[in-house]
């Protein structure tokens, strides 16, 4: 998103920086994707494989689905709450 974001001009690039810079300093963890094709196979024909893997790992974190895409956080059939991330001044859920 925050490459959209810069692209389509809609933060500046000291905005971008302070962004990736918080991104940075987040204690992420990560995840083996192969544990995630099973699940996310079965998930193919609501989602692109690419948004399948994103819900199914959030489903194996017991987490909300962090979504800029609108179509994806709308979905009926997400069994995880939803972040919906709008643009900046589009607001946000």
């Amino acid at each position: 998103m925050l490459r959209k974001w810069g692209n389509g001009r809609l933060l500046s690039d000291a905005r971008l920086a302070i962004a990736v810079d918080h991104l940075a300093r987040l204690p992420l963890l990560r995840a083996q994707v192969k544990e995630l094709v099973p699940p996310a196979w079965r998930l193919r024909h609501n989602f692109t494989f690419a948004d399948a893997l994103y819900v199914a790992l959030a489903e194996r974190l017991g987490a909300a689905l962090l979504a800029g895409d609108h179509k994806l956080a709308a979905a009926p059939t997400l069994r995880v709450p939803v972040l919906h991330i709008s643009a900046p001044g589009q607001g946000s859920v």
